[in-house]
């Protein structure tokens, strides 16, 4: 899985890389997205608003790579992807 990003590196802006293991990491990967992207919600108390800020910037951006590091359970992986593709 490292070898992917790192040969295609240059194809996305940003790559962002999540561990997944389990929900609550897939949350608190979120919240450090909303961090790293500056979204406005990035100190928001409510989780579930700010998974909804980097889903929508994912919606409307080009060129991103988003790795879920150990996605294990595909089951909780949808609520965390944007509903429209890029």
């Amino acid at each position: 899985m490292i070898e992917y990003p790192y040969r295609y590196r240059h194809e996305y802006q940003p790559i962002l890389w999540v561990r997944a293991a389990c929900q609550p990491e897939l949350v608190s990967g979120f919240v450090k997205l909303a961090e790293l992207l500056n979204l406005p919600v990035n100190q928001e108390k409510d989780k579930s608003l700010v998974i909804a800020a980097v889903k929508q910037w994912l919606a409307t951006h080009n060129g991103w790579l988003l790795i879920l590091d150990n996605a294990d359970e595909i089951a909780m992986v949808p609520e965390f992807l944007p509903l429209t593709p890029v």
